[in-house]
Formats: structure tokens, sequence, C-alpha cells
């Protein structure tokens, strides 16, 4: 069978599908938990795991519950989505859009104003989380990843971030080195607080001589991100 998907309950892992059969429109529901993927997988009819979204058209078998009391969509199985392939087009020359933030568990998504398609929230290390008056009330994103649809996700267009983050890009903006401590080294690398309790790790060349923790040294920020922040030993 064919047909579209037309509700997502991402908590309990289960579409709502709306196909025709016989010139009558009908609905049925089928999971989407992972390890149905992993077993289409395995057997071949999928070459990889899908995000199911509301709007993506799929095929499927229609089959009797484990109950054996009604019927239900099996071997679900992504084909298109034509309102999804639209927003990554817009994405790629205007990246600007608004929805609904929505929080499922521990996790947040937004749902795109006018298609309705949800995204993963991504933030960055040194971003606040939304707070409570945030969900169910419209806000600016942008898309990321738009390149691998995927692993599309959604960032907001105006971050909020932590006071140390702010502090950070004050030194790296006007290029002052900062005095800081060696809290701690690994066999990763080397470990310093930068500003009050932001730990970062610390670039170091190979023949450079390893600092002892607790040890204060001065250091320059040389590059800064929301999702990275790299320094290396101040030269004077």
């Amino acid at each position: 069978m064919e047909g579209k998907i037309i509700f997502v309950q991402y908590e309990k892992k289960f579409v709502t599908i709306e196909y025709i059969q016989k010139g009558k429109t009908k609905t049925v529901n089928g999971s989407i938990k992972e390890e149905q993927q992993q077993k289409l997988k395995k057997e071949k009819l999928i070459k990889k795991l899908h995000f199911f979204r509301e709007g993506d058209e799929v095929s499927f078998v229609l089959a009797k519950s484990v109950r054996g009391d009604k019927m239900v969509a099996d071997q679900i199985q992504f084909r298109f989505n034509n309102s999804f392939s639209a927003l990554l087009n817009k994405a790629a020359t205007e990246n600007k859009f608004t929805g609904y933030l929505k929080q499922v568990d521990d996790k947040y998504f937004i749902k795109e104003i006018e298609s309705y398609h949800f995204f993963s929230l991504k933030l960055s290390a040194f971003e606040r989380e939304p707070s409570a008056d945030m969900l169910n009330v419209p806000v600016v994103f942008k898309l990321e990843n738009i390149s691998n649809p995927e692993k599309v996700s959604a960032s907001l267009f105006h971050p909020k971030y932590i006071p140390e983050y702010k502090k950070a890009q004050y030194y790296f903006e006007n290029k002052k080195a900062l005095e800081c401590i060696v809290t701690k080294i690994t066999p990763h690398g080397i470990y310093i607080t930068l500003v009050d309790n932001l730990q970062v790790k610390l670039s170091a060349e190979k023949d450079e001589p390893i600092p002892e923790p607790g040890e204060k040294i001065k250091v320059i920020i040389t590059w800064l991100s929301p999702d990275r922040i790299v320094v290396k030993k101040h030269e004077f």
C-alpha cells in the first residue's frame, strides 16, 4: 500500500497513515520504533534509517496487530516528502523560519508553523536551555545540516548564551589575553578554567612543556564559535 503520514507521535513512536482503498480514504497506525527499521535494513528492504515526519509519502503492508483485533501498518518505508524538500530549498537561500517550541521528555523540538514539520532543536554547549515561557509560543529558527536531509536539525535564530561564553566572546573579539588556572591533565589533553567556571581544552605544541594542575598560565582565544572554543598559550 501507499499513503501519507498525517500524524507522528514521537514519544510513543507511532505514526498515522492516510491512504485510499477502493476509492475510500482510510487511516491506519504503525510503529516507527528503531528496532522495526533495523529489521527492515537487515532484510535489505531499506538502505538506512529514516526520521519520519508529517507529510512523508510511504509504502507499507497492512497486517493484523499482535492481538489480532485490528489492522496496523507494517514494513513502513519512506518514499518522498515534497513539503520537506521545499523547506530545505528555501533554507538554502533564506534560512529563517517561524515555529513553535515543544518539549518531549528532556528533548526540545520546533514545529514549523506552516508545514507542521518537527525538527530536533540543537543547543550549543554554551547556550541556555529554553525557559518554560518559550514553550508553545512562536520562535524564530534556522535549519542546520540542510545538505543531509536525514540529519536536519533546528537552532534558535537568537540564542541566549551563558554569561561565561559572553565574557569569552569579549576577550576573543578584543584579542585580549587571560590568566587561567590549569585544572587537570589527562591523556587526551590539558584543561583550563577560562572564565569563571568555563573549562576548555588547551591547544599545545608538541615540544611545549606540560604545566602542572593549579598552575597559572596566560592564554589567548584563537577561535570561538557556538560549538567550540580554541585557546593556546599567549606568547609575549
